[in-house]
């Protein structure tokens, strides 16, 4: 925002970073949640809620670390939660093989209960998100970005425990869940992306940004005045350690 006193451009930054840091660790925790219960309760859909949140974190993780990690190390982040990816996916996996063996119909009410737990999540931090948004954008359209990306798997756990009981089927967990998975192949490519994103070229008109956010609903963060004002912070701390 041009005009602004430094003091209070890195306010809005060293805000938002907060934020992203406090909800990627609360992310990181629903996910262990999702995948304990998985793990309980031997259902491949509640496990794929534990890699959706868990994606969930390791994003907000490194746009976090965007205002305060060096690109090397950021690197070295987004390399560790790529290869963290693996635990529920193994989850998952061990579902579908124990389901082929024993084809038991898994707990239907833990099922919808874990949706309903994770939709409220979901609800949840669209709306901690949808705080940086645009003075001239309603809440429910600055909500809308952030629940596109995880609200729809969310809901498709609770039709899945739904249609388990009326069906006593055991497979439509693991399809639900197989659903989720195969629509998150390319989430290696994403934490990629992210821990080589370089936030002083995100400022307004950024290509790179605009084309992740226009990809990635969950990334709206980036068009938002606060991530603009960190990233006018960024830019200028560059000039000056370059102009020393």
């Amino acid at each position: 925002m041009a005009g602004l006193p430094d003091s209070t451009t890195e306010s809005a930054s060293a805000k938002l970073q907060q934020s992203l840091d406090r909800d990627s660790k609360l992310q990181f925790n629903f996910s262990g949640f999702f995948l304990i219960i998985g793990f309980m309760v031997r259902s491949a859909s509640v496990f794929s809620l534990g890699f959706i949140f868990y994606l969930t974190a390791a994003i907000e993780g490194l746009l976090a670390g965007c205002f305060s990690l060096g690109t090397p190390m950021r690197q070295r982040l987004g390399s560790f939660y790529t290869f963290g990816l693996l635990v529920p996916v193994a989850g998952i996996v061990w579902c579908v093989i124990d389901r082929v063996r024993l084809p038991t119909v898994p707990p239907w009410d833990w099922m919808v209960s874990a949706g309903v737990c994770a939709v409220v999540i979901n609800i949840n931090e669209a709306r901690i998100m949808a705080k940086y948004r645009a003075p001239d954008v309603p809440l429910g359209q600055a909500m809308a970005a952030a629940l596109r990306a995880n609200l729809p798997q969310s809901l498709s756990v609770v039709g899945a425990g739904i249609v388990t009981v009326a069906s006593q089927s055991p497979w439509i967990d693991i399809l639900v869940a197989l659903g989720i998975a195969l629509s998150h192949l390319g989430a290696p490519h994403l934490l990629k992306r992210l821990a080589e994103f370089d936030v002083g070229e995100s400022g307004t008109g950024g290509a790179v940004a605009y084309q992740l956010a226009i990809t990635h609903p969950r990334l709206g963060i980036l068009l938002t005045p606060a991530w603009q004002e960190g990233a006018a912070a960024v830019r200028r701390k560059a000039a000056l350690r370059r102009s020393v």
